[in-house]
């Protein structure tokens, strides 16, 4: 059947109604995802994080606790320190920078702690979520609270990858966090989320598979034989982590 022009434009612009929404979502996840990975440069360095600079990070976090500890800030060991302290206790060999969450709420008591952390050579600066110290970071993230869940940023301004990435990842049952536990990280006993087990499998879809053999998450690891050494040796020890559970 032969049809005409007028047929065709209508059939076009039928089909373009059609596709736009899809092509739409396709172009927005597409694009966040590379934003996401431009914001992840950590990808893409040396597989295994050099021994003064995790020393440098341990130091940071440790005198972070000691000092934010005495003030009425709820804070917690996160992501990649966390589950190092589950794993082995200290930083993982390829982990490249120090990670605590605490309560947005609670801003202005940690912002208090600034002159004191300065004293130690460390300077927080929440307008970048972090503290600093010789070139090395801790990230210092803030976590809202919304109808019972922790949230990381505001959900309403999420857009593309990150809309069901973070709703996922990183919102938390408020109770899966509070009343916080402690567990030993390089030495100290840090607050974490109760029950930092479970609060891992959600953070990390594979986790169950993380407890038994590991996966290398920067990309020049695949074929880093140190990589896998110490991913050995670690799995070998047979580590239990230290936790103390607080009512």
């Amino acid at each position: 059947m032969e049809m005409t022009p007028t047929t065709i434009v209508l059939v076009a612009a039928l089909g373009a109604a059609l596709a736009w929404r899809p092509l739409r979502f396709a172009w927005s996840m597409l694009s966040s995802t590379v934003a996401a990975l431009r914001g992840t440069p950590h990808l893409f360095d040396p597989c295994i994080t050099p021994e003064e600079r995790r020393a440098g990070i341990a130091f940071m976090v440790r005198t972070f606790h000691e000092v934010v500890s005495q003030h009425p800030v709820r804070y917690w060991l996160d992501y990649g320190n966390l589950l190092g302290a589950v794993r082995s206790g200290r930083m993982l060999p390829w982990d490249h920078d120090g990670d605590i969450s605490f309560r947005a709420e609670d801003r202005p008591a940690l912002e208090a702690c600034a002159d004191e952390l300065a004293r130690h050579g460390i300077e927080l600066n929440l307008n970048r979520t972090a503290i600093f110290h010789r070139g090395l970071t801790v990230d210092v993230e803030p976590w809202i609270e919304r109808d019972g869940l922790l949230v990381h940023g505001e959900p309403e301004l999420r857009r593309g990858i990150r809309r069901y990435h973070d709703a996922w990842f990183d919102d938390f049952p408020t109770a899966w966090v509070e009343p916080l536990w402690q567990i030993r990280f390089e030495g100290a006993l840090l607050p974490c989320p109760n029950d930092p087990e479970r609060f891992l499998r959600k953070r990390y879809l594979t986790y169950r598979l993380h407890k038994w053999c590991f996966f290398p998450h920067k990309v020049p690891c695949v074929l880093c034989v140190d990589f896998w050494r110490e991913a050995w040796r670690i799995w070998r020890s047979g580590y239990r982590p230290e936790i103390v559970e607080r009512a």
